[in-house]
């Protein structure tokens, strides 16, 4: 496992705004334009990256970037992350690695995991089921399963402890306006988000301890889609990385501890799934950081907490590990 040596901490100061796929979209475009936008629960994995890198550049006054090009290259790399070529290894300067997303409330630790994470799944014999183009003769039986209920999502500490996040930790806030100097296309309803008291977001980072100097420190900035103020703590050499939240081995089943890469090719090694479908693209940048005014192609990522049986877990671990690009910023992780 990774060693990391710096812990970063995140805490809203005020209602906060991550945006995924349904925004308010171009105000030029009004046959792909929303009035409604929902802020996702919490900011995905390049987001995280993204703001370790502009700490790095803020705290070591490396900013305007334009002015401090060269420094800025061997302190955060050149280019940004590439999501169209999940095998290659991309040079971050300093930055290694980052982890998942944990949640933490006090000084306990939470992961994400599936509403149905916790129910028992049992394969019986008899009868058929087919998983894309494989046949077998067992098919999956989820104790006390019910398709007609809503199983909500869910944080949890080593102790196996569950907490239902949507109203007791992310609790919603809506904003419902008309823009001036408007016609009626002006008007617009905004989902907003909160986090509960005693909560914050946690990752944490594999930093090189090259001959470049540098300062990682605690912070204010403004992040996510609307620019909202976050409180940002630093720990170094951090002594409590949640070990154990990667879980024990199961004989079959893997579950993921963050959104993950998967070509359809390793479903052939499962004969279930819990899953969802995350959706997920990245702005383009030039290799000298300039940016296109355009965002990368969607893809179709498994969501974090969703479960794989698989019928040879080692061929279906080597698939998962086989994206350094995406595990390099904290995707791809399982337990």
């Amino acid at each position: 496992m990774t060693k990391y040596n710096y812990k970063i901490s995140l805490r809203p100061l005020e209602n906060y705004f991550f945006g995924g796929e349904q925004t308010f979209g171009d105000k030029s475009d009004n046959e792909k334009r929303n009035y409604l936008a929902f802020s996702n629960a919490y900011p995905q994995q390049t987001s995280l990256f993204g703001l370790l890198r502009y700490l790095l550049l803020e705290n070591n006054g490396l900013l305007p970037l334009e002015s401090h090009r060269e420094e800025a290259n061997k302190l955060i790399g050149a280019a940004s992350f590439n999501s169209s070529k999940p095998g290659e290894v991309q040079n971050f300067g300093l930055i290694e690695n980052i982890s998942p997303l944990f949640m933490q409330n006090e000084n306990v630790m939470f992961r994400f995991v599936h509403g149905l994470n916790k129910m028992k799944v049992n394969f019986e014999n008899g009868g058929d089921s087919l998983t894309q183009i494989l046949s077998s003769n067992s098919y999956p039986q989820i104790q006390d399963y019910d398709p007609k209920k809503y199983y909500p999502d869910y944080i949890e500490n080593a102790k196996g402890d569950l907490i239902h996040y949507h109203h007791c930790v992310f609790k919603e806030n809506e904003q419902i306006g008309i823009l001036k100097n408007s016609p009626k296309e002006g008007f617009f309803k905004q989902n907003y988000r909160s986090l509960a008291e005693g909560f914050s977001f946690v990752f944490y980072a594999s930093l090189k301890n090259d001959d470049i100097s540098f300062k990682l420190q605690d912070s204010l900035v403004f992040f996510g889609g609307e620019q909202k103020m976050f409180q940002v703590r630093v720990i170094k050499d951090p002594k409590d990385f949640p070990n154990q939240l990667y879980g024990a081995p199961e004989s079959n089943k893997t579950t993921l501890l963050s959104d993950a890469y998967i070509p359809e090719s390793a479903m052939h090694h499962c004969n279930f799934a819990l899953a969802e479908i995350q959706e997920f693209r990245t702005v383009i940048f030039q290799p000298n950081g300039h940016r296109y005014f355009r965002k990368s192609q969607k893809i179709n990522l498994l969501k974090r907490g969703s479960i794989l049986f698989s019928s040879d877990k080692n061929k279906l671990h080597s698939i998962l590990d086989q994206y350094p690009n995406y595990s390099q910023l904290g995707f791809n992780h399982y337990y």
